[in-house]
């Protein structure tokens, strides 16, 4: 049944097939008991919404049966995890509002109500808090998801409905003050519109009447992140107007500390430059205020994972005598050799403090550590950590022992301004070489051992 729901080769749920397995093993049971308590089991299947239609006459072929074996809270569930929001909207309708009996009435259990067959001709307060009372934070759910037309059938019952339960049945609210971060953080730009534009208005202006607890700001939005990877086909969405909007907003408590990072990784140009206006025409104390809140050393690491040149030269550019800390080596060492020139030739030399540790199996690239000395950002801690432990294959590199042997070298013995100590340091890693026994490396070998003027042929030797 499961898999008849998932589909083959993930094509989406089968619910003909579905329905033949439940028919047989079941005759009586209506098939949208068994399609719905699945669906709750399965990850969101975008083909239920093609066979929304018949799930609605499913639905109310199963309250005019008057079996009461489906759980509402169940069906509900089912209904917005799949985005049914047409189902949704005919659960509603189907309420009855007044408590009944299963013996007087052809309905089904939804709460100690019904869902009639009778139609409601108008929704009501009432209605809306059965269908609560089933999802708790109805409207925070729908955001996650995206939709806004369940909202807006039901927009003229808000006041009314906050009015009725915010002092009596605070467990009945249907939406809190991170209804509009549940739209932000999953990218859903017009719900998100929708919600300022429309629900703003309904935001409590004080604690219920019973609480023991005093919530500051409880009349604003609280905003965290703003999850601005779009789907593409959706170009028209003004994210730039919108993060204004949310920034200046005097019904918005925000703390965006990530909202560089979210900027970078949705390579929002618009909102980077603004970012970045923000924080150098602020007053300094603001600025400062401002600025401890973005971490600009993660925010350049995600520049680098994500590859995004453009962020990554706005970083730098606008901190030209920043010292960047905890920068991830591993990311450096994952682009191509033509970004890391471009990388590394925008810092001055020794503005970097490295994070070297790589990760798993992955070996820091000759490629790397050439640009890395190239540009004066490599440490005798790269080296240590990475050169001296390597396998060996560094050292058929003629170029790169020519850069390592070639490093300045204080009038004390000691490398001040590059990463070696010593040149005795590299005559010790090209003799423990012999430890290898690849072929190709000995020619390099060679020629390396003659330019550092190594004499022991006998210890160069492969094995």
């Amino acid at each position: 049944m499961r898999s008849s729901l998932i589909g083959v080769d993930n094509a989406g749920p089968d619910l003909d097939l579905c329905v033949a397995i439940s028919s047989h093993l079941q005759p009586a049971r209506p098939p949208i008991v068994w399609y719905t308590m699945v669906g709750n089991e399965v990850d969101y299947q975008p083909k239920f919404q093609s066979h929304q239609a018949r799930i609605i006459n499913d639905l109310e072929r199963y309250i005019d049966s008057g079996d009461q074996t489906l759980s509402s809270a169940i069906l509900v569930r089912f209904t917005i995890k799949h985005k049914l929001f047409d189902l949704l909207l005919v659960i509603l309708n189907h309420i009855n509002v007044a408590p009944t009996t299963p013996s007087t009435s052809t309905s089904t259990s939804i709460g100690a109500h019904h869902l009639s067959s009778t139609i409601n001709q108008q929704v009501s307060v009432d209605a809306l808090k059965i269908l609560a009372r089933q999802q708790p934070l109805l409207f925070n759910r729908l955001a996650e998801v995206g939709d806004i037309s369940f909202m807006k059938h039901v927009h003229h019952l808000v006041a009314d409905y906050m009015t009725a339960t915010f002092d009596e049945s605070p467990s009945l609210q249907i939406f809190d003050r991170s209804l509009l971060q549940c739209a932000l953080s999953r990218g859903h730009y017009d719900c998100a519109v929708y919600i300022l534009d429309n629900m703003t208005q309904f935001l409590p202006k004080r604690s219920p009447l019973y609480s023991t607890t005093l919530v500051l700001g409880r009349h604003k939005w609280v905003v965290t992140s703003i999850n601005m990877v779009a789907d593409p086909n959706l170009a028209d969405h003004n994210w730039l107007e919108l993060v204004n909007r949310i920034l200046w907003s005097k019904k918005v408590q925000h703390d965006l500390r990530d909202l560089y990072s979210d900027a970078i990784r949705a390579k929002q140009m618009g909102v980077i430059e603004l970012i970045e206006l923000i924080i150098s025409s602020s007053h300094p104390k603001d600025r400062s205020a401002f600025f401890r809140k973005i971490d600009i050393n993660q925010t350049l690491n995600i520049a680098l994972e994500e590859e995004y040149l453009d962020g990554i030269k706005t970083i730098i550019h606008n901190r030209p005598f920043h010292k960047f800390s905890s920068i991830s080596l591993r990311f450096i060492n994952l682009c191509p050799p033509e970004h890391q020139d471009k990388i590394l030739a925008l810092l001055h030399p020794h503005s970097l403090c490295l994070y070297t540790h790589l990760g798993g199996n992955d070996r820091l690239t000759s490629t790397t550590i050439k640009m890395l000395i190239k540009h004066g950002h490599c440490n005798q801690h790269v080296l240590e950590s990475h050169v001296q432990s390597h396998d060996g294959s560094f050292f058929s590199e003629y170029e790169l022992m020519e850069m390592l042997y070639s490093i300045n070298i204080g009038g004390d013995g000691h490398d001040h301004d590059g990463p070696l100590s010593s040149r005795n340091q590299i005559d010790k890693w090209l003799k423990t070489s012999q430890h290898t026994n690849r072929r190709d490396k000995f020619d390099g070998q060679m020629a390396v051992s003659e330019l550092f003027g190594i004499k022991s042929s006998k210890q160069m030797s492969p094995i």
